[in-house]
C-alpha cells in the first residue's frame, strides 16, 4: 500500500512539473506571437505614414 502511495505521489509531482513546463512554453510562444504581430503592425503603420508624407510633398 505504501509503495502505491509513493508511486502515486511521484507521478503527481512529475505530471505537475510537466504541465507547468508546457504552460510556460505556451505563454512564451503567445508573447512572441503578440510581439511579432505588434512589430508587423508598427511596420505597416510606418509605411503608411511615409507614403502619406510622400503624397503630401507631391501636392505642395
Amino acid at each position: 500500500m505504501t509503495v502505491i502511495l509513493i508511486i502515486l505521489i511521484i507521478y503527481t509531482v512529475f505530471l505537475n512539473m510537466t504541465l507547468l513546463f508546457f504552460y510556460k512554453e505556451y505563454r512564451l510562444c503567445k508573447l512572441e506571437l503578440d510581439l511579432i504581430k505588434r512589430t508587423v503592425a508598427e511596420a505597416e503603420a510606418g509605411k503608411f505614414i511615409t507614403k502619406t508624407i510622400d503624397e503630401l510633398e507631391t501636392y505642395e
